[in-house]
């Protein structure tokens, strides 16, 4: 699922780790913009999101933001630039 506004970058994405596509482990969101941080209204959508994933309702809630989080919480992973810098060493 993608999607953007405002020409900043926004894609969502399931994650399943077994054959068995009736179980999603997560579902997530990045969120590429220069200044808007992740927002209680990306948190709403990707939950909102998660439920119509078959499979997704107990799914984590993962966020990728390149400018970090205006909220606190709500989310069972989060990541930022560094992160994936980290992850790539």
């Amino acid at each position: 699922m993608a999607g953007s506004g405002g020409g900043a970058a926004a894609v969502r994405f399931v994650v399943q780790r077994s054959a068995d596509a009736r179980q999603v482990t997560m579902v997530g969101s990045v969120k590429w913009r220069e200044q808007a941080p992740f927002s209680r209204r990306d948190l709403t959508a990707l939950a909102a999101q998660r439920a119509q994933v078959p499979g997704g309702g107990d799914a984590a809630l993962v966020a990728v933001s390149r400018v970090g989080y205006a909220i606190e919480g709500g989310l069972d992973r989060s990541y930022g630039p560094a992160d994936l810098v980290a992850a790539w060493r």
